[in-house]
């Protein structure tokens, strides 16, 4: 009957309480600057202990691409053994799971976890992880046949790697539990769950060496909680390791540096990655880009130009529609479909299908 009643006032609490218990997580998960060492080796300490093992030599590192290199030349013996992590994960986050299941039951807490899934991991630690892969050439191409076996073990450890950033949604959810239907868990689990989240960064169990590295200094984001920061940055660590990224997509150094306004059209020419040039094209704009690449006039209406660029920038042909203000001179450019034939055409597929004489009749 208790039970019957929470779920009930469930939508009011989620409405009120989840926010606040994600933030709260997610402010401990993301918290830039260097980790308190004492309290993750305690924490590291309490894991092995947890899973059986012996202490073991916990190497801390500046950045997380240092302790990726160390990773790549571990003994491939210690480097595929994830005995530790999956320990970890059957004595402390499926224990916790059952225990929250037994109290609230598979529904509710399916439900729950829906809530409280905010997309921190996909757009965060993936793009992160491509980055650091792409810098040690793990995936590229031309990488030798060792490095490209290392790729493919790191690939598997993803999975094995203690990330506060794939762990606070799974906490946020176990301590909204816990205030809002009283749920109760192991103590010293619970305890050991929360450090990890406190006062870890990205740490690799291995047996008999532990790699933990530093936290960012600073981190930056988007609306959309995607990694994000123009002319500078979006994550940085105090020795100065950076990657800069545009709303989700990585960028090299020499584009991220810079803000959009600063990106030069020419470079659309030059750059092979095709994600890269989609983000090149917006942030410099279409405008820019018009002026500044050769184009080719289609046919004209009035004040607007149907434009077509020379050169391939993309998956297809950038037909372009140039309009220009009559009584101020201002110029705006759209990217409009290629199937176009005519300006007029164009003007019609910017209005929503609506013809330019009955557009300019409406305003």
């Amino acid at each position: 009957m208790m039970l019957q009643t929470k779920v009930v006032n469930l939508g009011v609490m989620l409405e009120e309480l989840m926010p606040l218990y994600q933030k709260k997580w997610r402010d401990m998960a993301l918290k830039p600057g260097p980790i308190d060492r004492d309290k993750a080796a305690e924490t590291i300490k309490n894991i092995y202990a947890l899973s059986g093992r012996k202490e073991p030599e916990i190497i801390f590192f500046d950045n997380i691409y240092q302790a990726f290199e160390k990773f790549v030349n571990l003994p491939v013996n210690i480097r595929v053994n994830y005995q530790v992590e999956k320990k970890l994960r059957s004595e402390l986050y499926e224990r916790l799971y059952r225990e929250l299941v037994s109290q609230l039951g598979i529904e509710l807490v399916s439900r729950l976890q829906s809530k409280m899934y905010t997309e921190v991991y996909s757009k965060l630690v993936i793009p992160l992880h491509r980055q650091l892969r792409n810098q040690l050439q793990l995936s590229n191409e031309s990488a030798k046949p060792d490095l490209k076996k290392i790729g493919s073990h790191l690939k598997r450890s993803w999975g094995n790697c203690l990330q506060p950033e794939a762990l606070f949604e799974y906490v946020s959810l176990l301590d909204y539990s816990a205030a809002v239907f009283n749920c109760s868990f192991d103590r010293d689990k619970w305890e050991l769950m929360q450090s990890i989240v406190k006062y870890c960064s990205w740490t690799y169990p291995f047996e008999g060496i532990c790699l933990a590295c530093d936290r960012p200094s600073e981190i930056s984001f988007d609306s959309q909680q995607k990694l994000h920061a123009e002319g500078k940055p979006a994550l940085q660590f105090p020795d100065g390791y950076s990657i800069y990224s545009y709303h989700g997509v990585n960028l090299p150094e020499k584009y991220g540096k810079l803000l959009p306004h600063e990106w030069e059209p020419q470079w659309l020419l030059e750059e092979n990655n095709a994600e890269i040039r989609r983000v090149l094209i917006q942030g410099i704009g279409y405008g820019r880009i018009c002026q500044e690449l050769a184009i080719t006039e289609l046919d004209k209406w009035q004040e607007y130009t149907l434009l077509k660029l020379k050169d391939y920038l993309d998956f297809e042909p950038i037909y372009l529609l140039k309009m220009t203000c009559p009584s101020t001179g201002a110029i705006h450019v759209l990217r409009v479909p290629p199937n176009l034939k005519s300006a007029r055409e164009a003007i019609s597929w910017v209005n929503w299908g609506t013809a330019p004489e009955e557009f300019a009749v409406q305003t």
